[in-house]
């Protein structure tokens, strides 16, 4: 994995225009919705699942979504993807907690919340694309991942940390010792940044420009990994977005 290191106060100073900017579009006129998954069904009017290559099972339940993968050796890239059926126009802002139930070290294994601007037909393929490897599409994500041993050059003891994920390009590496937390994902004008909750604020972790200004988006909460997977089990809970433009089923 190629983990590009990107220096704090460089990043934090060129994120304080466009929070400021976010600020101000939050106490304007936006759609919202927000989904609990504290449920035993699924919202099949706003999600719809997908797997690819992935051994497990994405089941509802009273405490939250809970997603798992079994343990099983494969040979490319393997992803469970929950897509938001609503098209996102213009600034958003989107958020999920979740709780990490079954995580063992060393497994390779990342969590995240995401966009791209081309994700149809939903269900049939991931934030990376279909195969795992189409990494110029344009993918935004606002991710926790499991580095193995010696997977990182920067990390080699491996570990959890939370980075943003742009374009196919990583952010630095934040690490984590939290069982439960937040992640974020935002746009504002032409700008994404990705951010994680560390119990009191919102920590951002890097940006993102694009040139598809008006273009759609389209989020997915997805858990994904190459080559192999242990046994892993999480709960997804109390997910909401705030945008310009939400186009819902």
């Amino acid at each position: 994995m190629r983990i590009e290191s990107i220096r704090r106060a460089t990043v934090l100073f060129a994120l304080l225009v466009p929070l400021l900017v976010w600020g101000t579009f939050a106490q304007q006129g936006q759609a919202t919705f927000a989904d609990s998954f504290q449920n035993t069904t699924l919202d099949g009017s706003h999600w719809k699942v997908g797997k690819l290559n992935a051994m497990g099972s994405i089941s509802p339940t009273s405490q939250g979504l809970q997603l798992t993968l079994s343990l099983r050796n494969v040979d490319n890239f393997f992803a469970e993807t929950v897509w938001l059926t609503c098209r996102i126009r213009g600034d958003f802002s989107a958020e999920i907690g979740f709780k990490l139930l079954d995580w063992p070290a060393n497994s390779g294994i990342s969590l995240g919340i995401g966009v791209r601007p081309v994700a149809l037909p939903l269900g049939s393929t991931t934030l990376h694309g279909v195969t795992g490897k189409e990494r110029s599409t344009l993918a935004a994500i606002a991710e926790l991942i499991n580095l193995k041993r010696n997977q990182s050059s920067s990390q080699p003891g491996g570990g959890d940390f939370y980075l943003g994920e742009f374009n196919g390009n990583h952010t630095f590496l934040t690490p984590t010792g939290r069982k439960s937390g937040k992640l974020r994902i935002t746009r504002v004008k032409d700008q994404f940044t990705a951010f994680y909750w560390d119990g009191k604020l919102w920590v951002p972790l890097g940006f993102w420009s694009e040139t598809n200004k008006a273009g759609d988006e389209w989020l997915a909460l997805q858990l994904w990994g190459f080559k192999s997977s242990p046994n892993i089990k999480i709960i997804l809970e109390n997910f909401s977005i705030s945008a310009a433009g939400l186009n819902c089923p």
